[in-house]
């Protein structure tokens, strides 16, 4: 196989790859979509599903980017790039007009998606900080319930008690 042969196998592995991850990034969009509407109705048996398939999904993005890193680097060996670690920029530069075409929509597609991600992402940390701060303030509540005198003394009662002097034993004697 010659390298031009080699760095057009690479260039389809590469595209393939991100697709993948382009079509990775849309589910993990849909489940933080799903994740928000389980933050909002307290769905937490849902949630934690989710969130299991949230980490599936990181996961394989996680091996797709390592894959997509080495496919992109031995395409440089292949077709003779000068750059020791090259991009994906450095290919689009490097390659025909309709092949840079796909690959700059490509590109494009997934940061579109990265970032409306990450906007879904902080959306819902927000819902989860409100929730946290609804428990915080129900925990609260409660204590201070519990804690709260078992009898009824009218507040006046309450003040007068404080504000007299107490006696020690000595002085009852």
């Amino acid at each position: 196989m010659s390298s031009t042969d080699k760095a057009l196998s690479l260039l389809t592995a590469l595209e393939d790859h991100l697709v993948r991850e382009f079509r990775a990034y849309q589910s993990l969009i849909l489940l933080a979509r799903e994740e928000r509407t389980a933050l909002a109705s307290g769905d937490v048996p849902n949630l934690a599903s989710l969130v299991e398939k949230k980490d599936i999904l990181i996961d394989e993005l996680m091996s797709l980017e390592d894959r997509r890193k080495s496919t992109v680097i031995s395409w440089g060996g292949a077709a003779g790039c000068a750059k020791r670690d090259p991009t994906i920029a450095d290919i689009v530069d490097a390659v025909d007009v309709h092949t840079s075409s796909r690959f700059k929509h490509l590109r494009e597609g997934i940061l579109a998606l990265v970032d409306e991600l990450h906007d879904l992402n902080r959306g819902n940390q927000a819902l989860v900080l409100a929730a946290l701060d609804r428990v915080d303030a129900m925990r609260t509540f409660l204590v201070d319930v519990r804690s709260a005198p078992l009898t009824y003394e009218p507040p006046q009662a309450a003040v007068a008690m404080q504000t007299q002097p107490s006696c020690g034993l000595e002085q009852w004697a």
